[in-house]
């Protein structure tokens, strides 16, 4: 599955793709690729602590974009973490999106790559989206209470939320049995230019962490 579009193949092939800038909306007036949709992902329903976008709410996020489930997206942030691309990218996946690819490293190898930017805003034609939740991207609770022992958990909050020092709002701490401490920062580039860990930076975290490629892993 091809998940990483590089700058220069974004810029040979500009209008074969719908382009979303997830960065904030100042971010976004100040310039962006050329002809791309703002949508950004500090803003519900899609901010990190309001939980998952309903399929309501996706669908109608897409819709006034002018986006429907058929159309191709390639999506980008602002490469300091990647956080925002990735998590756009899942729920696309979870809810039925066939073609979506995240612009490797964010809108910085576009500009150094003379990928056309502009500050101008395109015309939208609003659409109909409509969602198809895939199987495989969410585990329910009773899946996981019965195969628990089957899992390989990871818990990619901080040390703190992990231990339970720090609560982020949650009636209870700690985490959940069995599982090891897996920082998402171990799962993203640590220089410019890339969105996510390399595959040594990678092989070398699932060896520490006692993962092997056979385990079957549940995220959280």
């Amino acid at each position: 599955m091809k998940i990483l579009i590089e700058a220069h193949e974004l810029k040979n092939n500009l209008d074969g793709y719908t382009i979303v800038d997830l960065r904030s909306t100042a971010e976004y007036i100040a310039g962006h690729v050329a002809g791309a949709v703002s949508l950004p992902a500090g803003d519900p329903p899609l901010k990190t602590d309001v939980g998952f976008p309903s399929a309501a709410d996706w669908a109608a996020l897409l819709s006034v974009r002018g986006i429907t489930r058929g159309t191709r997206i390639v999506a980008y942030d602002d490469g300091k973490s990647g956080r925002a691309v990735a998590r756009f990218w899942y729920i696309a996946k979870h809810y039925g999106h066939g073609d979506v690819f995240i612009l490797n490293g964010g809108f910085g190898p576009a500009l150094a790559d003379h990928v056309p930017i502009s500050c101008d805003v395109p015309e939208i034609i609003p659409a109909i989206y409509a969602t198809n939740a895939t199987q495989g991207y969410f585990l329910a609770l009773d899946e996981i209470l019965k195969n628990h022992d089957k899992i390989k958990f990871l818990d990619i909050r901080t040390p703190e939320e992990f231990m339970g020092d720090d609560l982020r709002g949650n009636p209870r701490g700690g985490h959940l049995r069995g599982a090891v401490l897996a920082e998402a920062d171990n799962f993203f580039a640590d220089a410019p230019g890339q969105s996510f860990a390399t595959p040594a930076k990678l092989l070398q975290t699932m060896d520490r962490l006692g993962i092997r490629k056979s385990d079957f892993i549940v995220t959280y």
